[in-house]
């Protein structure tokens, strides 16, 4: 699947592995304040912020908090190693698996080429009854990193896991970025931060994206939110429903919304923005903050 060359660079083969367990985690943590990774501080909070100025970056806001969750989810279910005494009775099917750790699976199930577990501990000297989470968590350091070919040294390429990392962020993504309440209260919590930010916190190379305190500026739209946007809204405006595809009617031009306004600490980013008509964009001030989840049924 990952080596396929006969795909566009627009289009992504999709694998489906645990990616609805992961969007569902990172929907019941956003919309019904589950507390499944921890404080939510460690990606919001302190100088956080700074990844969340630059405007409208292809690696969205919401690719970058799923990539947290996953790093998350992953390192708490860590196997607490391989010692007998600590896994309930099952180690003898664990060692005469070929796949001992839940990554190698999923990397299995991506098809992605990597050095297994197994094999690791060979080559470091690693007895695997005696493994404990700290080498398991070495191991997965070594995922990170792709060897070159003939074994000697560290190449720049990401390695397998960074690149399921990335594959199953593509996923959660597609899934959640079609879910509006999820963006408007993802879009909420990051402007809970951003509106208090202090100009005087702000890197200088970043300072000139802020209007002032808490605010940042208003910046142009690119051509690929506004075709992502109209795409996900079907064309429609998110809260009345009018036609602005120019099918039905020409009288409705198509305006593009931040759902939490900048006035408010919003973000320029695609996660943050709705297609509206002209009358509801007019309606809607700068102190609202609302959009709708409903979707246009494909059977009456």
């Amino acid at each position: 699947m990952n080596d396929s060359k006969s795909l566009s660079p627009r289009l992504l083969e999709m694998g489906y592995h645990d990616t609805y367990y992961f969007a569902q985690v990172v929907n019941r943590t956003l919309t019904e304040s589950l507390n499944f990774l921890g404080t939510l501080d460690e990606f919001f909070g302190d100088l956080q912020f700074v990844k969340f100025l630059d405007p409208f970056p292809k690696w969205s806001a919401l690719h970058k908090y799923v990539w947290f969750a996953i790093e998350v989810i992953e390192f708490e279910q860590l196997p607490p190693g391989l010692d007998p005494a600590r896994i309930d009775g099952q180690v003898s099917r664990i060692l005469t698996s070929e796949r001992l750790l839940g990554i190698e699976r999923t990397l299995d199930a991506y098809g992605f080429d990597f050095v297994p577990f197994r094999a690791w501990a060979t080559d470091v000297g690693l007895d695997l009854v005696s493994a404990t989470e700290d080498d398991i968590l070495e191991y997965y350091h070594f995922l990170d990193e792709d060897l070159d070919p003939d074994g000697e040294g560290v190449r720049s390429t990401p390695g397998p896991r960074v690149r399921l990392h990335k594959q199953i962020c593509e996923e959660v993504f597609f899934l959640t970025f079609m879910n509006r309440a999820l963006l408007l209260e993802f879009n909420r919590q990051v402007a809970e931060y951003i509106a208090e930010v202090s100009l005087d916190d702000v890197p200088d190379d970043q300072r000139a994206l802020l209007a002032r305190d808490g605010v940042l500026r208003r910046q142009a739209i690119p051509t690929w939110v506004r075709r992502a946007v109209f795409h996900r809204d079907r064309g429609r405006c998110t809260l009345c429903g009018a036609d602005l595809s120019g099918t039905l009617s020409l009288q409705s031009a198509e305006n593009y919304d931040h759902v939490v306004p900048l006035a408010k600490g919003g973000i320029n980013d695609v996660t943050n923005i709705q297609l509206l008509c002209r009358d509801c964009n007019a309606k809607k001030s700068d102190g609202a903050t609302t959009t709708r989840n409903h979707v246009e049924r494909w059977h009456t």
